[in-house]
């Protein structure tokens, strides 16, 4: 969905969001996923303005089969979860990734002039953007600057996948914003 964060609200308000967060979520949280939903537009407003934003959700997974099979080409049947990040982004007018997490702690600034793998990164957040984007690149598409503000739900080190939640949201915000949705999802996972 992509709108300002005025109308955004008014469609919460009114319950004209409730059947894709009771997809998204389930029915039987749709209380908490409206008050997220809320709270995440209340965050964004001061640091994404008035204009369009874009508001995304990416599911954790776990592998009912074959659990890490795939990493020595087998396979692995898996399946996505309730539990997700959900963020609103916005393009910016630098070639810069800022993502303000929920968590408050950690304000992720990733420069795109440079997609280069930086060895001091290896395992956080940063290298994903940039491996990410490098990737978009490498492929012929577009990427750009953006800000997002992110809430998950996805416990880190839970085996929920959520570093690939992550990865996935990043490469949806990308195509949202800078590719016309043209990827498929299949390509983006």
């Amino acid at each position: 969905m992509t709108a300002p964060i005025a109308s955004i609200r008014r469609s919460l308000e009114r319950g004209d969001l409730d059947v894709t967060l009771s997809v998204l979520h389930g029915v039987s949280t749709l209380r908490e996923s409206r008050n997220r939903l809320a709270d995440l537009l209340i965050r964004s407003e001061p640091l994404l303005g008035s204009g369009p934003v874009t508001v995304l959700s990416t599911p954790g997974r776990t592998e009912l089969g074959g659990n890490h099979t795939d990493h020595n080409h087998g396979h692995v049947l898996a399946a996505s979860i309730r539990l997700d990040i959900m963020a609103i982004a916005a393009p910016g007018s630098q070639n810069v990734v800022t993502i303000h997490s929920d968590t408050g702690d950690h304000l992720l600034v990733v420069d795109l002039a440079d997609t280069a793998p930086h060895p001091d990164e290896e395992g956080t957040s940063e290298a994903i953007v940039r491996g990410v984007a490098d990737a978009f690149v490498r492929r012929g598409l577009e990427t750009g600057g953006f800000t997002a503000v992110t809430h998950s739900t996805l416990p880190a080190g839970a085996g929920l996948s959520s570093s690939a939640a992550f990865e996935v949201l990043i490469g949806r915000i990308f195509n949202h914003l800078f590719n016309h949705d043209r990827v498929s999802s299949l390509d983006i996972a």
